[in-house]
């Protein structure tokens, strides 16, 4: 780290010239005493020039190695003032304990996005809690693995390539082998950390071993410039598999005490590598894209574990649509890979993602044999304990789901699909 010297003796070229030496002809000069020197440097023009010698280095060293701070700033979105809950503790620098491994991969991904998402790593975490930063290139070609520039970045960040596009599920999966931390901390290419960002997901896995905890996401606009802070939500799914965000009380809660979610969104978390590895992540047969999240969230709920939101745990996400995908996901792929954890996590209840799913009844989707012995390794709960204890809502939504469009022979809806749903037209009271 640069350390500007702002000693006297300072070697820059504005330094001492309140005493120079006089310039040398060929006849030697006597050389001025000690008394005459010491005159000379308190005459004003010496004092100014003293005093410019001591202030110069660390101003040149303002502009020339900006703090970090100062380098981020209006690089990085402005925060909202009211970003976190009032009861959030003010200092976390002794929450935590453990090291941590942060995995990104990325794949067609923008440059601006990831240094944004790396420069707010950098910015604001503690950088003594993190054994390495595993940013994977999922096959990107020779412009797109960004690997000098983001190594340049901090001597912590690792570029792992991938010569060919192996899908997020393996890239997962490959990268938290190799990681050496004792928690895995998943992020996106496209997120912006905040403040103590951190450190509450670390105390609560201290308490809870068995946890997949996830910060409390909120949103960064299309060029990531704009933070919005979102309201008090969690993640489950529908019949379909299809995942949602809800708010149940709908309304919002200002808490800092992490809250139970009945599913996770897959991409932001942070759970300890034991426990990941005890869980067995993930099916080898799933492909590429689609469906990770669906066995996450069936297995640290029902095999011994829970999930949960930190509220104290803030990060914006930018939510792309489909149009902003910078890749091609197959949709029979995806459908492929949910038939596989429906037929592995449903049980009788399987009935009720075909009424959804039609087109999955046909596909062939090879054996399970393996995932359902790992399930009984695992001494999982059955899918009515998990509508019992996690989710009730969608105990609720199994006796009203619907295909919004379709006549009602074919299990159309009486009205229009309700909001932020895909099987429903109408939501259970929150009453």
């Amino acid at each position: 780290q640069f350390t500007p010297n702002t000693s006297k003796t300072f070697a820059g070229p504005l330094a001492g010239r309140g005493a120079m030496p006089k310039k040398r002809s060929l006849n030697i000069e006597e050389p001025e005493s000690p008394e005459a020197k010491k005159k000379d440097d308190l005459t004003p023009r010496g004092m100014v020039i003293a005093t410019l010698a001591i202030l110069m280095p660390p101003l040149l060293a303002m502009v020339l190695f900006p703090t970090p701070e100062a380098a981020d700033e209006g690089f990085l979105p402005s925060l909202p003032k009211d970003l976190w809950s009032k009861t959030c503790p003010a200092s976390v620098s002794t929450l935590g304990s453990d090291r941590v491994s942060i995995i990104i991969p990325y794949y067609h991904e923008e440059w601006f996005r990831i240094q944004m998402t790396l420069r707010s790593i950098l910015r604001h975490t503690d950088m003594q809690r993190i054994e390495e930063i595993l940013l994977v290139s999922d096959g990107n070609d020779q412009h797109g693995i960004f690997e000098r520039e983001l190594k340049a970045m901090h001597q912590k960040v690792q570029v792992i390539v991938n010569e060919e596009n192996k899908g997020l599920i393996v890239t997962k999966m490959e990268t938290a082998a190799r990681a050496t931390a004792p928690v895995l901390m998943f992020l996106e290419p496209h997120v912006v950390v905040t403040p103590q960002w951190l450190e509450p997901l670390l105390a609560r896995l201290e308490e809870e071993p068995k946890a997949l905890v996830m910060p409390s996401l909120d949103v960064l606009n299309q060029d990531m410039t704009t933070y919005l802070r979102m309201q008090f939500l969690y993640w489950r799914f529908e019949w379909n598999l299809n995942l949602i965000a809800d708010n149940p009380l709908r309304k919002d809660i200002d808490t800092s005490a992490p809250y139970p979610s009945p599913a996770t969104s897959g991409g932001i978390y942070a759970i300890r590598k034991e426990w990941w590895d005890h869980l067995e992540f993930f099916d080898p047969e799933l492909i590429r894209w689609g469906g990770d999240h669906v066995e996450a969230s069936h297995k640290v709920w029902r095999c011994g574990g829970r999930i949960e939101i930190h509220p104290c745990s803030r990060v914006g996400h930018w939510f792309r649509e489909e149009k902003d995908r910078p890749y091609t996901v197959q949709v029979p792929d995806v459908v492929r890979n949910y038939k596989r954890l429906a037929e592995v996590w449903l049980d009788g209840h399987r009935k009720s993602f075909y009424k959804v799913k039609p087109e999955a009844q046909s596909m062939h989707i090879g054996t399970l044999k393996e995932m359902k012995a790992a399930r009984e390794r695992l001494k999982c709960h059955d899918m009515d304990w998990y509508l019992k204890n996690v989710d009730v809502e969608l105990a609720w939504e199994e006796n009203h789901i619907c295909i919004p469009g379709a006549s009602k022979a074919q299990l159309g809806c009486d009205g229009p699909v309700a909001p932020q749903r895909s099987t429903l037209d109408k939501v259970m009271s929150s009453q």
